[in-house]
């Protein structure tokens, strides 16, 4: 039926062509031709065949392929905000954390300063005290060494001292040998302890040797609080060859706590005699000497740890100290031996002062021995 209808439409359409034409030829082409009954018809054949030919089909296609790039960039643009949002409001609080740590961070640093401000202001208090106190020590070096103590003598920190240690720690008796840029060196009035130069016998200089060890580890934090230890300071410590036998003293070393040298020792103690190479002993011994000032007694905690005493046997002390030119007072004074830092005979031996006040780089002793007591010594920053 379609068919059929079609066919009709197109006779009908081909007939008005004609007409048209004969009409155009014949000069009538501003005439209307058409009825309006046959412009329906002429109409409803063009739409049929814009349908045919599925001409509305390929506009709809273009259209929602338009709506459809509409759409995705409406999608595209509503997901480039939704990131920038979120990248937006990451980075705030990114911002919003570093400020906060900023601010933790300013807070502690003030908090810091303070405390500096309040440390510097109680060190400088502390200094000016402790320099009108050096000052007073000073003066006091200047006049006449006080008969009884050997110098003048200060108390700092505390060790075992009276063999009983249910009393605790007794304080420390210190004698002071000088004021330097470095410090007040001190060294202790009495042996303190008794400890080998070193544990094992096998040779050994100031730096690797036990007792080093034991002056700044053990002995430091018993007989010092921890205010107390950073008033002690830290010094570089010129450790000598010894010079009579040659024997290598090592290397530099820093420390709080030492020994005191040979060579320490004559610049901060008179000798009475003190022997040459040109002038020996009777035993032909050199670069050693004596100083009653030396003769130092052990405390009773120190006695019983086993270092070595005079115990004094009156006559033969008193004949020999004469010989040596002793004062009087000394005479009868019990002394006991203490370690000296330098090496002595070789790398297994030490020096040390010994009993009667013999000291020097020509008498040294095994480093094993275990009674020979300890004298530290100490630079102390003020007093």
């Amino acid at each position: 039926m379609s068919e059929e209808k079609n066919m009709a439409t197109e006779e009908k359409t081909e007939e008005k062509a004609e007409e048209i034409n004969e009409a155009a030829m014949n000069g009538d082409g501003d005439k209307e031709v058409l009825s309006a009954e046959e412009e329906v018809s002429f109409d409803d054949a063009v739409v049929n065949d814009m349908i045919e030919s599925n001409s509305f089909d390929d506009d709809r296609k273009k259209v929602t392929k338009i709506a459809d790039l509409f759409i995705a960039a409406e999608v595209l643009i509503l997901m480039v905000i939704i990131t920038l949002t979120v990248v937006f409001g990451y980075v705030l609080y990114e911002l919003k954390k570093e400020n906060d740590l900023s601010q933790q961070y300013l807070a502690e640093l003030t908090s810091v300063r303070d405390r500096l401000d309040a440390d510097k202001a109680e060190y400088e208090a502390r200094r000016m005290a402790q320099m009108e106190e050096n000052k007073k020590i000073a003066m006091f070096l200047e006049d006449e060494v006080p008969e009884e103590d050997n110098g003048f003598s200060i108390t700092f920190g505390s060790y075992e001292q009276d063999g009983d240690e249910s009393n605790g720690a007794e304080p420390i008796d210190w004698l002071v040998l000088s004021t330097e840029d470095r410090g007040i060196l001190l060294i202790s009035k009495y042996v303190l302890d008794c400890v080998p130069y070193n544990d094992t016998d096998e040779e050994v200089t100031w730096e690797t040797s036990s007792i080093r060890k034991w002056l700044n580890d053990d002995f430091l934090n018993t007989a010092f609080t921890a205010e107390e230890k950073l008033r002690i300071n830290t010094v570089s410590l010129q450790n000598e060859d010894n010079t009579r036998w040659g024997t290598p003293a090592g290397s530099l070393t820093g420390d709080k706590v030492f020994c005191l040298s040979v060579s320490e020792l004559k610049e901060r103690f008179e000798f009475d005699t003190w022997y040459s190479e040109e002038e020996p002993d009777d035993m032909g011994r050199y670069d050693l000497g004596y100083s009653q000032l030396l003769i130092v007694k052990p405390t009773k905690y120190a006695s019983e740890k086993g270092v070595f005493d005079n115990a004094f046997d009156e006559d033969a002390f008193t004949e020999k100290y004469e010989l040596l030119g002793y004062d009087e007072k000394y005479i009868g004074r019990k002394g006991s031996a203490w370690w000296l830092r330098t090496p002595g005979f070789d790398g297994k031996y030490a020096c040390r002062v010994n009993s009667d006040g013999l000291a020097g780089c020509a008498d040294s002793l095994s480093v094993t021995s275990d009674t020979v007591g300890v004298r530290p010594a100490i630079y102390i920053s003020g007093y």
